[in-house]
């Protein structure tokens, strides 16, 4: 299967971006202006998605673990959890040893305030 992830990435269209930590790994979030961006910084074959959550890891426990893109005016609570359980689904297919609930549940909780608290660094609430 070959990779959603574009390298080389068109920032024409991007209307921030930021970073998730969790350890020593992370996500990169791209917000985009509109659908362009999305579609030009993504290699999905089906173009009629609204957002994207792109696998990057690399089998190391450091570095990049997957890129998160998201089109400005369709943020919403729904939205962005859709996205993220996409990298949830991709963490615990990666995880190794036995699957602690509480663990993924803190995990899902401590991204899912990270994109928030960041989110509204950049975006203030009108």
């Amino acid at each position: 299967m070959k990779s959603a992830l574009v390298t080389d990435k068109t920032l024409d269209d991007l209307s921030c971006q930021f970073r998730i930590e969790f350890g020593k790994q992370w996500l990169d979030v791209y917000i985009w202006n509109g659908m362009e961006g999305l579609l030009n910084n993504t290699r999905f074959k089906n173009k009629d998605y609204l957002g994207a959550y792109v696998s990057c890891w690399n089998g190391k426990k450091t570095g990049l673990f997957g890129e998160i893109h998201l089109i400005r005016d369709e943020i919403g609570g729904g939205y962005v959890a859709h996205e993220l359980m996409h990298f949830m689904f991709d963490y615990i297919l990666w995880l190794p040893g036995k699957l602690d609930g509480e663990k993924l549940a803190r995990l899902m909780g401590d991204v899912t305030n990270s994109f928030w608290c960041a989110f509204y660094e950049r975006y203030e609430e009108k």
